[in-house]
């Protein structure tokens, strides 16, 4: 299990990037990546579900990808499209982390 937590976790930290980069320049939401990373979030989830903790490292970086695309949706014409995607994110770590408690 650890080595697919580990696997899911390289992939999750290149979907970031390929998130946030465009997200940062232009404001546009690259859908596929987050397409991909909703599916490593859900199978993140059933992973974890047995576990009694989520690793502080992966925690922290599942954050800052939420954050970032709240802090992002501030400085764009029309948020709302963003907002939408990081409520979504939300809510599948809403779903890790109380499966994990």
């Amino acid at each position: 299990m650890n080595s697919e937590i580990h696997q899911l976790e390289n992939r999750i930290d290149q979907l970031s990037l390929d998130i946030l980069g465009p997200l940062r320049l232009s404001k546009a939401l690259n859908f596929p990546a987050l397409r991909e990373l909703e599916g490593h979030l859900d199978r993140l989830g059933i992973l974890l579900g047995s576990a009694n903790e989520v690793p502080r490292v992966l925690t922290g970086k599942l954050w800052i990808l939420f954050c970032s695309m709240l802090a992002e949706a501030e400085h764009a014409t029309e948020p709302d499209e963003i907002l939408n995607a990081a409520w979504a994110v939300q809510e599948k770590l809403r779903r890790i982390y109380s499966a994990t408690s």
